[in-house]
């Protein structure tokens, strides 16, 4: 699909760390079904604002899990690990905020980063929040600044930079006086947070070769026991797990975007024999992979 604006891409492969706008405009706006394909676990130095177009789905940042529906927005800070999931099977559209702050601050000499937005992005206690489409008016307040900044960016506005960049100003500065609103207490410390990106990153890297739970352990400097423990209590579910999941996604994507047999797409994303992967992919996706090459493309035509 041809796109007119360069900020602008169609996620569908759920690899939302491809691409985060340009050198001169840090920013970039993705359109999301997270039914369809699954946007893993990730960070990246810039903040994030989903906005829910359609339906229902559940957006985590760090620990903290959200049922978000149609209005609805969330944010996740600055390095905090984050991911989309489809609500019970159900179908969603979404549209994604990613801005590098400095974009919207300045120069970390502006009040605004010494008054506001160093306090916000250095605060590893605060990990993202949900904002409701019918919440206090604070949260009513966001919403509109999102939708006002996803119509600008989208059409092309004149001065749609100009217009991206106030609006997403004013709703990182509502956030940050908000950002504790809820009372919630962390459940995850900093240090354990940290230790599970570790751990992300070390699959991610490595997803295509055996990943032993030991193996995770060092990289994080714990026990095999905590490793399991922690990595449970942020994904909220086991390395194994998490491992199968994220080959399974990177597969997906691999018959999506690719002409690669399936043998040789199986072998690549670590899977032991063709036979497994198979069965492994008919229970994530309720097809077989062939059957998803021939939906995905007859999508893209």
């Amino acid at each position: 699909m041809e796109l007119s604006n360069p900020t602008l891409v169609i996620a569908e492969n759920g690899h939302e760390d491809l691409f985060h706008g340009t050198d001169d405009y840090p920013c970039v706006l993705y359109w999301c079904n997270p039914n369809r394909t699954r946007v893993d676990w990730h960070w990246h130095d810039s903040v994030e604002f989903v906005y829910v177009r359609e339906g229902t789905l559940v957006y985590a940042a760090g620990h903290r899990r959200f049922v978000l529906e149609a209005g609805d927005c969330a944010f996740a800070n600055s390095g905090i690990l984050h991911a989309e999931f489809a609500h019970e099977g159900t179908d969603a559209l979404e549209s994604d905020f990613v801005v590098c702050a400095h974009m919207l601050y300045g120069s970390t000499e502006s009040v605004l980063y010494q008054r506001y937005f160093k306090e916000l992005l250095e605060d590893r206690t605060f990990e993202g929040c949900a904002i409701r489409a019918h919440g206090a008016s604070w949260e009513q307040n966001v919403a509109s600044c999102i939708r006002r900044a996803r119509t600008a960016q989208a059409d092309e506005e004149p001065f749609f930079e100009a217009t991206v960049r106030e609006m997403l100003t004013r709703a990182c500065l509502l956030v940050w006086e908000h950002r504790h609103d809820d009372g919630s207490e962390p459940q995850a410390s900093p240090i354990e947070l940290e230790r599970v990106r570790a751990m992300v990153d070390y699959i991610h890297q490595h997803f295509a070769e055996k990943v032993e739970v030991e193996q995770l352990a060092r990289e994080a400097h714990v026990s095999v026991r905590e490793c399991q423990r922690e990595f449970a209590r942020v994904i909220g579910e086991s390395p194994s797990a998490y491992l199968l999941g994220h080959r399974l996604a990177r597969a997906a994507d691999m018959l999506e975007n690719t002409d690669a047999s399936v043998a040789s797409i199986a072998m690549r994303c670590g899977f032991s024999s063709q036979s497994y992967f198979g069965r492994q992919f008919r229970a994530r996706f309720g097809h077989t992979a062939l059957d998803h090459r021939r939906l995905a493309r007859a999508r893209a035509d």
